[in-house]
């Protein structure tokens, strides 16, 4: 670099040209791209990193401040996330190591400073993760193969088993439903394209004795392929923990994602679980995006022999997971954690049972009946009730949304209007906000009510054994939204999945309470009323000063001191 800077633009010319012909593994291959920009701007920037270099800023250039996703890296891992995962992979010197889809080398640099020898398969050919590795001292092999599809990582016909295998899949990664069917080295068990579970098992069969992947949030829950496999590795005894995190961790997704530590040996008869949103362990940067904070402490939560006592961790024998669905939903154990803390020893007086139990459901009008309909159909006009139109007292007073229906689907839709003290309960957006409806409800019909499309109603099957406002008034307190926060599911939008609502547990409030509920609500309802009185004559308290009908001439000023008026005796009253 000193000659070039000395020799000026003939020199750099010569070096690059030498450069590029005599490289024998194309690692510099990219210089190539400097011969045909100007030479004075080439010149330039090689003398500064030369002055860069010489000053020792290279020395402590950190490779995860290049990898910001406004600099041209989407699929960068946040640099604590990565700390994170080699911490969870308890790396001794030495060890060997698999980062399949470690496309900056990310890992494999965190794990050359712990003295672990990695090893790199990535199916996108670049030598960035090679160049990466330069300016971080490293030197961990690369290899250009898709692990699923064509795994490069072989010796005498078998795959490699490496100490640890660490790994981001690239979320929403498919694969054609065949490739599951591959035989070779009995790596696939599920029929499936989806290529976070294929990579999981590739993972598990290239590991001795641990793995730790990122995955999306939906593997946690979801049914089917994703079911089939959760319950094998639970039976098996290799999942050791969870990690979950809430959206925002990654630059390149907003999916939810979590972090499952299994053991390829199986072998444990407990899962702990770790949630991190709303923890002391992430921190928010802006509006929609967060951070981890010490990720040494949640690495030592998330693998310590000792059970913490932290709020955000539960620790759940394997079997209660199993018999669970074999959910690895976090919040639905942590959350049931937080219940029995809440609740405390003291038995209540009500008997359990489900809310399946109490209630039927009614779901909302389906959402290919809500065409524009032609004015020659004579449509009707119902009022769609939403998450907006829930108060945080009282009852319902109304919606503002309108949709219209032809007369064929309004016959349909009869059983699905809104009655008098029905529930309704918001089940996918903006999970868990609920509220009543009045006793005084438009009839079905034109004008009626019906649930909007992301709430579900639910209705009282018989009053005789609970009020309806009573278990209105136990799902919208703290105890009831914190039940419902723990079954909610979903990697992008959050949801609750009817089969997990009917199976919540609710504790039948006795008699007693259930009166003391109903005149509870009364009150509020009578409350609200009087607020919305006075907010209504707020606004009108100033309406009429500058006006644009004062203001063009318009409408009689004397008309409006009988309301002023009133509005000063109303409110002295």
């Amino acid at each position: 670099m000193q000659r070039i800077v000395d020799g000026g633009l003939s020199v750099l010319q010569d070096t690059l040209l030498s450069a590029t012909k005599e490289q024998h593994d194309g690692l510099l291959s990219d210089l190539a791209k400097l011969q045909g920009m100007d030479g004075t701007v080439v010149l330039t920037l090689v003398a500064l990193a030369y002055e860069l270099a010489v000053a020792g800023e290279l020395d402590k250039l950190s490779v995860g401040d290049l990898l910001r996703s406004d600099r041209g890296a989407p699929l960068a891992i946040p640099s604590r996330l990565v700390s994170l995962m080699v911490q969870l992979g308890r790396l001794a010197p030495n060890d060997s190591v698999y980062t399949p889809w470690d496309f900056y080398a990310q890992l494999a640099i965190a794990a050359h400073a712990v003295g672990a020898v990695a090893s790199i398969e990535t199916p996108i050919h670049s030598s960035i993760p090679r160049l990466f590795q330069l300016l971080a001292g490293a030197s961990s092999p690369v290899h250009y193969a898709d692990p699923i599809l064509a795994p490069s990582q072989i010796a005498n016909g078998s795959l490699i088993k490496f100490d640890v295998a660490l790994s981001f899949p690239p979320v929403g990664l498919r694969y054609e439903r065949e490739v599951s069917y591959d035989g070779r080295w009995n790596r696939f068990a599920e029929s499936t394209t989806s290529g976070s579970i294929l990579a999981i098992r590739h993972l598990l069969a290239q590991a001795k004795r641990r793995v730790v992947v990122l995955v999306p949030n939906s593997l946690l829950s979801n049914t089917g392929a994703e079911a089939a496999l959760r319950y094998d590795l639970l039976k098996r005894g290799m999942v050791e923990a969870v990690i979950a995190f809430p959206k925002g961790l990654l630059e390149s997704t907003a999916v939810a994602t979590a972090l499952l530590i299994l053991d390829p040996n199986g072998g444990h008869h407990r899962v702990r679980f770790l949630e991190v949103d709303g923890s002391r362990f992430c921190t928010p940067t802006s509006k929609t995006r967060w951070q981890l904070c010490d990720p040494g402490d949640l690495a030592e939560l998330a693998t310590s022999a000792q059970e913490p006592s932290d709020p955000c961790v539960a620790t759940v024998p394997q079997a209660d997971v199993i018999d669970n669905d074999a959910t690895l939903q976090v919040n639905r154990y942590v959350t049931a954690r937080k219940a029995a803390n809440l609740l405390g020893p003291r038995p209540s007086p009500g008997r359990p049972v489900t809310l399946g139990q109490l209630v039927r459901t009614v779901r909302p009008l389906p959402a290919t009946t809500r065409k524009d309909v032609p004015a020659s159909a004579q449509p009707t006009t119902l009022y769609e009730i939403g998450a907006a139109d829930l108060p945080e007292h009282g009852y319902i007073s109304g919606a503002e949304r309108r949709i219209s229906i032809d007369g064929g689907t309004l016959a349909s839709a009869a059983p699905l209007f809104l009655q008098p003290l029905d529930i309704v309960l918001i089940v996918k957006g903006s999970v868990g906000k609920v509220g009543i409806v009045p006793t005084k409800v438009p009839n079905p019909g034109p004008g009626g009510w019906i649930a909007g499309q992301s709430g579900i109603v639910l209705r009282v099957s018989d009053p005789r054994s609970v009020d309806p406002r009573a278990l209105f008034l136990l799902l919208r307190s703290p105890m009831g939204q914190l039940q419902l926060r723990g079954i909610v599911a979903g990697s992008t939008t959050p949801l609750i999945q009817l089969r997990e609502l009917l199976a919540l547990p609710v504790q039948l409030p006795s008699s007693e309470e259930q009166a003391a509920a109903a005149e509870a609500l009364e009150t509020e309802g009578r409350i609200q009323e009087q607020i919305d009185q006075l907010r209504a004559l707020q606004a009108k308290a100033a309406a009429h000063l500058w006006s644009l009908e004062h203001a063009y001439g318009e409408g009689d000023a004397d008309d409006e001191a009988p309301a002023r008026s009133g509005s000063v005796q109303v409110l002295s009253s």
